[in-house]
């Protein structure tokens, strides 16, 4: 079975360092460190945080 892909955009990126969403967002990495998910990134998304 694949692993399955989660789309970030800046607003998922941004949850990080937001008190607001910190904890979910946090949680969502956490996921994403362990291998449940693949990060994917468009090009624009990039290029928004830059």
């Amino acid at each position: 079975m694949k692993t399955p892909r989660f789309y970030l955009d800046t607003s998922v990126l941004g949850g990080y360092f937001d008190t607001e969403f910190e904890v979910p967002t946090r949680r969502l990495f956490a996921a994403l460190e362990a291998g449940w998910f693949v990060a994917v990134l468009s090009p624009v998304v990039g290029s928004e945080s830059a």
